[in-house]
């Protein structure tokens, strides 16, 4: 089944969000660098049994190196290239400086939704029932991610 990734170089930030996830059995692979989850989605979809990318990335926005600016714009590109993936994807934004032009940047990108950070376990689990799709092809999707 395909992972969520999450990027942020804010190591108490992922682990605190990884605790919720891992909590609903939710597998997520997580980035403390924008340039190392970029190459592991480019990796994902180099895969030939198993070619499904991640259907989830969720990135904070203000990192040091590659921001999560840079993070979309280029994982979205690499997603162009391969139109034959079972699923789509989504995009999020974590940030704690949410203000309209990040809301703006974000939405020209191809980000879904921009949220502000630290988030809360209910928000965490409103987030991944809405946005989480994991896909293969004989599953169906039943589970509700909640406290």
């Amino acid at each position: 089944m395909p992972r969520l990734m999450m990027v942020d170089d804010d190591a108490f930030n992922m682990l605190s969000h990884q605790a919720f996830l891992l909590k609903w059995g939710v597998e997520v692979d997580l980035f403390t660098c924008g340039e190392a989850a970029i190459k592991a989605y480019e990796e994902s979809l180099q895969k030939t049994c198993c070619k499904v990318g991640y259907p989830l990335i969720i990135t904070d926005i203000k990192m040091t190196e590659v921001c999560g600016f840079q993070v979309g714009e280029r994982v979205l590109a690499l997603k162009r290239k391969h139109q034959d993936l079972p699923h789509p994807l989504t995009l999020l934004a974590l940030t704690s400086h949410v203000d309209k032009d990040v809301k703006k940047r974000t939405t020209e990108i191809g980000f879904k939704q921009t949220y502000e950070k630290p988030m809360c376990i209910e928000k965490m689990g409103r987030l991944v029932n809405r946005y989480y799709k994991p896909y293969h092809p004989f599953m169906k999707k039943t589970k509700q991610y909640s406290s």
